[in-house]
């Protein structure tokens, strides 16, 4: 057969114009070409998927900033626990008081730390201020006049009340200091404050909303200042008809100086409280005068009491 040969020269024959029976299509003319619009663009750019390896287009806007998140905070380190603040407290008494004053800090602070449940800020305040007291007010446990507030805050949440503000915490801003340089002392008092000239030994008296305010010198006591001796001191200086319920507390030494406090009844209705201090053999006693039923606050009134500073001499112990 010549299948082949005959195949190409109809190839040729249609190349060429003339095939038998075949006409070759006319030549149809191009169009100009046109830009692809962009709605072309952007389907092709659709359809088409972009390659792997591709990068995403930068865009002309910024991304938005993203913040980080802030770091949990850390938890604050746990302050000091009641009973350590009143160690700390007792601490400062193992070297400003006796022994004995020292060891009855300790047994106080138990029944601090047993009642703190809930007040445990008010208390540790209350605590820290004492320990910045007065040697006086620290070793005879009497809240120091600084830290009345304090203390009041604390006993006004233990009982679940709000706390009663005190418009100052000393003497009235009228008082008075009256200096004795025979007797080496100084003490806050009422104006008016005159030399009792009745008075067996040098006394001072002043009196304001029926209270009488009395500063007073002591009989010479021992040498040796026992519980006993304070006690008969203090029986002697406020009378027989006021020992009946006489109470004795916060005893106290510290820097030569031994001191005791005291209130009682007497039997003629009036009441006596205040405080005796003994140093280089003398003794004086800051105190009040009123009736029974007078609410005192005495702290402004007995702390206010200071030693003037001169030197001690055999005539001159203070």
């Amino acid at each position: 057969m010549r299948l082949g040969v005959d195949c190409r020269w109809m190839v040729i024959l249609a190349l060429m114009g003339g095939c038998a029976g075949a006409t070759a299509p006319p030549p149809v003319a191009s169009p100009p070409a046109e830009p692809p619009s962009a709605a072309t663009t952007e389907s092709t750019a659709s359809a088409a998927p972009p390659p792997e390896t591709a990068e995403a287009p930068a865009s002309s806007e910024p991304e938005p900033e993203v913040e980080a998140s802030p770091p949990e905070p850390e938890p604050e380190p746990a302050g000091p626990s009641v009973a350590e603040v009143c160690e700390q407290l007792c601490v400062s008494a193992d070297q400003r008081c006796s022994k004995k004053s020292a060891y009855r800090c300790r047994t106080l602070c138990k029944t601090y730390v047993k009642k703190s449940e809930g007040c445990e800020e008010e208390v540790k305040k209350a605590l820290t201020c004492q320990a910045t007291g007065d040697d006086a007010e620290l070793c005879s446990h009497v809240a120091a006049v600084k830290c009345a507030r304090a203390f009041q805050r604390m006993q006004a949440c233990q009982r679940g009340e709000k706390p009663v503000e005190r418009t100052r915490e000393g003497p009235p801003a009228h008082w008075q200091a009256m200096r004795d340089e025979e007797l080496g002392i100084t003490v806050t008092m009422p104006p008016g404050a005159r030399l009792d000239p009745n008075a067996k030994l040098r006394t001072w008296q002043a009196k304001e909303g029926g209270i009488t305010y009395v500063v007073s010198a002591l009989p010479t006591p021992p040498k040796k200042l026992s519980d006993g001796v304070l006690l008969r001191m203090v029986v002697r200086y406020v009378g027989y008809r006021c020992q009946r319920n006489l109470k004795v507390r916060g005893r106290f030494t510290s820097k030569g100086v031994t001191g005791v406090a005291y209130s009682t009844a007497c039997t003629d209705g009036s009441q006596r409280a205040g405080m005796l201090r003994i140093r280089g053999g003398k003794g004086v006693a800051v105190g009040v005068e009123a009736p029974g039923e007078t609410q005192l606050s005495l702290d402004p009134y007995l702390f206010s009491f200071a030693y003037l500073n001169r030197p001690q001499t055999p005539s001159n112990p203070y």
